[in-house]
């Protein structure tokens, strides 16, 4: 399915605002228990995919607008290896409450790309906080395997 650019340029126009003010949201709640309850994180940064990114995009793959999943993301650094797993728990619990649920779960070695191994979950499941296991995943180099988690809208 391809599109025009001012078809793309419509449809980043009506999504761009909504994910703007949803990231900044996540970012002042994030900011907000780091300051009050010590949550490990250094620094976050969010942005929202440009138009000429998305329009690149459906040239790339084609397919329906809104199943491009990437339209707006979300960094979080911590200083510490340990402590992603901790944030990451902090981050489901919130976004769990605020009516996400975990539509993919991606485990992957930082250092090494092309470890990447992928799950993705069923969308018709609803997972709460707590089903995912938060222990560090060793492999035989001795490197730490970090987890990224996807939440959608329900």
């Amino acid at each position: 399915m391809y599109y025009t650019y001012d078809e793309v340029k419509k449809y980043h126009s009506s999504i761009k605002s909504e994910i703007d003010q949803l990231l900044r949201s996540l970012e002042e709640k994030i900011i907000s228990a780091r300051d009050n309850d010590s949550l490990p994180v250094y620094l976050t940064k969010y942005r929202v995919k440009s138009l000429d990114s998305l329009y690149l995009k459906t040239k790339r793959k084609p397919k329906p607008l809104d199943e491009i999943t990437d339209c707006g993301g979300f960094r979080v650094l911590c200083l510490f290896e340990q402590d992603i797993f901790i944030v990451n728990d902090f981050l489901c619990k919130l976004l769990f409450q605020d009516g996400f649920r975990l539509s993919e779960f991606i485990v992957f070695n930082w250092k090494e790309q092309k470890d990447k191994d992928r799950l993705t979950l069923s969308a018709t499941n609803n997972f709460g906080p707590g089903f995912i296991d938060h222990q560090p995943v060793k492999k035989d180099s001795g490197s730490l395997l970090s987890r990224r988690s996807s939440f959608a809208a329900l």
